[in-house]
């Protein structure tokens, strides 16, 4: 039989992880004058990583070509 009693450490590791990467991405966009809870939701938030980026606007679009091409 398989033992599955490990996997609930790496659930709490992972979740643990998770939080910290929200929190950390949070106090960035919230330091660059945007809105924290644009970590939270896809596609805004890469768009707004590139905003604070200093990239230019028509090459904010293209990671999300990549998506809409396939």
């Amino acid at each position: 039989m398989n033992d599955y009693s490990s996997y609930g450490a790496y659930w709490i590791i992972y979740l643990v992880v998770m939080i910290l990467l929200i929190v950390s991405l949070w106090k960035v966009y919230v330091k660059a004058g945007k809105p924290g809870w644009g970590c939270l939701i896809p596609f805004y938030n890469i768009y707004l990583l590139l905003e604070i980026a200093g990239m230019s606007s028509p090459s904010r679009l293209l990671p999300h070509e990549i998506f809409l091409n396939s």
